[in-house]
């Protein structure tokens, strides 16, 4: 029954639904429910790039942190050989906070993260910018990744002023 029912909904749909961006709410959403997350390989892959181009001493003390749970269980699931991956977002926080060695931070998240981050950090630089055509804004599409090095106060501290239940697709919310 269920599966003539999705194949009602289904069929009618164009296959260019899988090919245009998405950049409503409600597109966002219908093409989540039918068609899953698009992009990430290419969040992988950015963050991936990041990692490899810290020197040696640094990589020994970074951790990947990302803005909203989606992007931590694609980047914890998918990347094959990324620092540690944390999130302050929802249920992932509850997985831990970065170790009180981490003091280098590969940041994955929004535009509107810098003003927190640089709060939070002694240097904050940007590094690249996703924007994958088919990805979903905040999540794999507008997506900045900044290195943060040096935190200013133990983790301790930090990590329950990030933590947040918000549901959103991540783009302009805080860590």
């Amino acid at each position: 029954m269920v599966i003539a029912v999705a194949a009602v909904f289904l069929l009618p749909l164009p296959a260019s639904s899988l090919r245009e961006s998405a950049d409503t709410q409600r597109a966002i959403s219908t093409r989540m429910r039918l068609f899953g997350v698009s992009g990430w390989e290419e969040l992988v892959t950015a963050v991936d790039a990041a990692a490899r181009g810290l020197d040696p001493d640094t990589s020994s003390h970074v951790v990947v942190i990302a803005q909203n749970y989606w992007q931590a269980a694609a980047l914890d699931e998918l990347g094959v050989a990324l620092p540690p991956v944390y999130s302050a977002n929802r249920g992932f926080a509850y997985f831990g906070m970065p170790p009180v060695t981490a003091t280098t931070v590969l940041y994955v998240g929004s535009n509107a993260a810098e003003t927190t981050l640089r709060q939070t950090f002694s240097e904050v630089r940007l590094l690249s910018r996703l924007n994958a055509p088919l990805g979903f804004p905040g999540i794999t599409k507008h997506v900045v990744i900044w290195r943060c090095d040096h935190p200013l106060r133990p983790w301790s501290d930090i990590w329950p002023g990030w933590h947040t239940t918000i549901l959103d697709s991540g783009e302009g919310i805080d860590p």
